[in-house]
C-alpha cells in the first residue's frame, strides 16, 4: 500500500494481511487504504467540497489500485471478497476484546466514507465489489441492523419543538461545523424523557434505558451531508429526531437519511419536524447532500440496553438531564 496507515492501525492490518492469499490481500489492501483516506476526512464539517476534484479519495484509490483491474474481473473479485469477509470476521471474533483488533474494525468502517464520499453507491465495478465486501463484513459483525421510522413523536409537542428550535438558533448560524453541539436544557430533558425511551423500545421490541448522550446535527448549506458510516456500538440505539427542516424552493422532497444494504440497495427515509428514526449499530447509513435553499437539523439521542439490577435501572430512568456528558467533541461517526 502506498497510503501510509495511522500508527494505531498498522499492527492489526499486518497481522491479518499475513494470513491472506494474493487476491484477498489485494482487496484487503484496497479496503484498508480506503479506510485511511476516510479516517482523514472531517468529522463534522462534512460537505461535498471536501471531496471535489483532486480531493476525491476515489481518484487516489483508482491510481494506486489500477493493477487490480488487470488481474481479475468483477466476478472473481466478488468471490475473493466473500472469502475475505469470512477470514476477517473469524479473526475479529477470535480477537474479540483486543483493542488492536477493535482499531481494525474502525479502519474498515471508515472505508465506507472514502468509497462513497458523495453518498452514491460506487458505480465503478472494482469499487462496488469493495463496497459490498465491506458492507457484508459489517452485516456479519452486527446481524441485527435496523432502521425503524417512529413517526410523529407524541412526547414532542408544538411547545417543546418551539423551545428546541430556539436552542438550535446559534448552531444554524454556524452551520455544519456546529454538529456535535450539546443540546440546551430542554434538549437534555428530552434525551432522558422516559416516553421517548419507551417508544423506541416498543418499536424495536426491546427494553432500553437513557444513554445520557445527545447532540445536534446541522445541515444548512448546499452540499452538506454525512459520509456513509455505522454508529458507535456503545449505544444500543440512536434515535434521530428532526427538529427543523426547510425544503428546497419548489420541491416537495429533500435530503433523506440513507440506509445501505449489502446487496447494493439503498433505502431512503425523509423526516419532518417532530418525527424520528431509530437506528441500531452496524447499519451503514448516511445523509444525502443538501440542495440550494435546504436545511435540516436533527437531535441524535443515544439509548442503552438497561443496566443490570432493577434498582440501578430505576435510578437511571430517574436520571437528571444534568448527568448528560458533553458530546461536543464531534460526531460518533465510525467510532466502532
Amino acid at each position: 500500500m502506498s497510503i501510509r496507515l495511522a500508527r494505531r492501525f498498522r499492527a492489526p492490518v499486518a497481522a491479518v494481511r499475513g494470513g491472506l492469499e494474493r487476491q484477498e490481500r489485494m482487496l484487503f489492501d484496497l479496503l484498508c487504504s480506503a479506510g485511511e483516506l476516510g479516517y482523514r476526512l472531517p468529522d463534522n464539517d462534512v460537505n461535498l467540497r471536501c471531496v471535489s476534484g483532486i480531493r476525491d479519495p476515489r481518484k487516489l484509490l483508482a491510481r494506486d489500485f489500477s493493477r487490480m483491474r488487470r488481474v481479475n474481473g468483477p466476478q472473481a473479485w466478488a468471490c475473493a471478497g466473500n472469502r475475505l469477509v469470512r477470514f476477517v470476521a473469524d479473526e475479529l471474533a477470535r480477537r474479540e476484546g483486543d483493542e488492536e483488533y477493535r482499531a481494525l474494525r474502525v479502519l474498515l468502517g471508515y472505508a465506507q466514507c472514502a468509497l462513497a464520499p458523495d453518498c452514491a453507491v460506487p458505480r465503478d465495478p472494482l469499487f462496488r465489489v469493495a463496497w459490498k465486501t465491506d458492507l457484508k463484513l459489517f452485516a456479519g459483525l452486527f446481524p441485527e441492523r435496523i432502521v425503524r421510522p417512529l413517526g410523529r413523536l407524541e412526547c414532542l409537542d408544538g411547545r417543546r419543538l418551539a423551545i428546541l428550535r430556539r436552542e438550535i438558533a446559534a448552531g444554524v448560524r454556524i452551520g455544519r461545523r456546529a454538529s456535535g453541539q450539546r443540546p440546551g436544557p430542554e434538549g437534555r430533558r428530552f434525551a432522558v424523557d422516559p416516553r421517548l425511551t419507551a417508544l423506541v423500545g416498543d418499536a424495536l421490541g426491546r427494553e432500553l434505558s437513557p444513554g445520557y448522550q445527545a447532540k445536534y446535527l446541522f445541515y444548512t448549506s448546499p452540499g452538506d451531508h454525512a459520509w456513509p458510516h455505522s454508529d458507535d456500538p456503545k449505544y444500543a440505539v440512536q434515535a434521530l429526531v428532526c427538529i427543523d427542516r426547510e425544503l428546497p424552493p419548489g420541491r416537495s422532497t429533500g435530503s433523506a437519511f440513507l440506509a445501505y444494504r449489502p446487496d447494493g440497495s439503498v433505502e431512503r427515509y425523509e423526516l419532518s419536524p417532530g418525527s424520528a428514526l431509530a437506528v441500531t449499530p452496524g447499519l451503514v447509513h448516511g445523509r444525502e447532500p443538501l440542495r440550494q435553499g435546504e436545511r435540516i437539523v436533527l437531535l441524535s439521542v443515544g439509548l442503552s440496553s438497561p443496566p443490570r439490577g432493577a434498582g440501578e435501572t430505576r435510578a437511571r430512568r430517574r436520571g437528571s438531564f444534568r448527568t448528560i456528558r458533553d458530546q461536543s467533541a464531534g460526531a460518533t461517526v465510525n467510532a466502532l
